[in-house]
């Protein structure tokens, strides 16, 4: 249950940072995972996909890079996002659809 608990801190501080960069969506998400973490990047992958429905960052994808934590670290960094900015987020969701036949 660490590793649900990490990702959802994950996911919070992704939202944050989006929030404050203007980001209404979250396309990508890329995070440093420390070898001594004592978590997998399998299992982190496992938590983030359950915990981020409802979020803007629902559709995002994990990318995590093993790093080498040193002696006695554990560390999970944010490294950075990418996302829709709020505006284009906005305009894209009230586009009016239409169809192709």
């Amino acid at each position: 249950m660490h590793e649900k608990l990490l990702a959802e801190e994950l996911v919070e501080q992704a939202v944050t940072k989006a929030r404050e960069r203007g980001i209404g969506r979250i396309d990508r998400i890329v995070v440093s995972l420390g070898t001594d973490s004592h978590v997998t990047a399998e299992s982190l992958s496992f938590w983030f996909d359950l915990v981020k429905p409802g979020t803007i960052a629902e559709q995002a994808r994990l990318k995590i890079d093993m790093i080498d934590s040193g002696e006695g670290k554990n560390c999970i960094l944010l490294v950075s996002l990418r996302g829709e900015a709020l505006d284009a987020h906005k305009r894209n969701r009230n586009r009016p659809r239409t169809s192709q036949g």
